[in-house]
């Protein structure tokens, strides 16, 4: 049993501050704590053209940085209080996807990644988000050789959680 606790170093949790998300964080600390391992967690900020308007960009990009320090602050703080290692990182890039592939490549300890099935843009129409959809496409086309965990929006009291996250529930 302890050689398998080995393997798994740190689980990286991809959060937006959506609801999925949330579940996806406390799914992950679940995880870094049952295998004594580091959690990254990481924050995307979609860097989006506004168009001619200049001020407007680096306005609009000054409260989404803003927004990503306060969903990183909060997953510090659940981390801290479940006395798991933490490391927490904003990154930036047109493609978010593409910005937690390029992650997930600089760092081979990462050994598993966890998403919200769907972020702060869709609707619950869909199954799987976008951004989650082609993680895992994206993954599986550069052959990085992670588990990757899917998690769905449950309610935080519901038995459901219980299950994936234990006492992280409440």
């Amino acid at each position: 049993m302890e050689q398998s606790r080995n393997y798994l170093r740190k689980v990286l949790v991809a959060v937006d501050g959506s609801p999925p998300s949330e579940c996806a964080l406390k799914y992950a600390l679940f995880v870094a704590t049952s295998f004594n391992a580091q959690l990254v967690a990481i924050y995307v900020v979609e860097e989006e053209k506004v168009g001619y308007w200049r001020f407007i960009d680096e306005h609009l990009k000054k409260e989404l940085i803003q927004k990503a320090r306060e969903v990183l602050e909060e997953a510090e703080e659940l981390a801290r209080e479940q006395q798991v290692a933490v490391h927490t990182e904003i990154l930036q890039g047109s493609k978010p996807y593409e910005e937690i592939v390029r992650y997930l490549e600089k760092d081979p300890e990462i050994t598993t990644v966890v998403m919200g099935a769907y972020g702060v843009g869709l609707t619950d129409r869909h199954l799987l988000g976008s951004t989650a959809e082609r993680v895992i496409r994206l993954i599986a086309k550069e052959a990085i050789p992670v588990a990757v965990t899917v998690v769905p929006f449950v309610e935080p009291d519901s038995e459901a959680c219980q299950i994936y996250a234990g006492p992280l529930c409440s």
